[in-house]
């Protein structure tokens, strides 16, 4: 998941748009969608050298929510398992159809989930 130090809600940068109370998202082709029902807890990007191979080279940006205000709504991720560089289990969901990264999960904190930022569509 996050690697380094995320910045909290309340430290957004100006312009950021909030977030609908029922926000979908899902992958370039369509093939999975989901909902986050509530505001992020944080957000921010992430630098290590997993998350730049996922992104290709940059690093990835990501919002991090409860897991209980996240719903699948169509189809099921494919998930690649790896032990992070603080020796973390991370899952890192994508559509196994077009490639869309879309997740990632700390196997340590099972009760979050981060939600790549480009797949939002709110």
């Amino acid at each position: 998941m996050f690697e380094r130090p995320l910045r909290p809600k309340s430290a957004k940068a100006g312009g950021c748009g909030k977030l609908h109370e029922r926000t979908p998202g899902g992958c370039l082709c369509g093939a999975i969608q989901y909902l986050v029902a509530a505001e992020p807890i944080m957000s921010g990007a992430c630098h290590c050298r997993d998350c730049q191979h996922v992104s290709g080279g940059a690093p990835a940006y990501g919002m991090l929510f409860a897991q209980a205000v996240f719903k699948l709504t169509k189809e099921t991720s494919c998930a690649f398992w790896s032990v992070s560089e603080r020796g973390h289990r991370v899952a890192r969901s994508f559509c196994e159809v077009c490639g869309t990264p879309l997740f990632a999960e700390n196997a340590d904190y099972p009760e979050f989930i981060a939600i790549k930022v480009g797949s939002l569509k709110g």
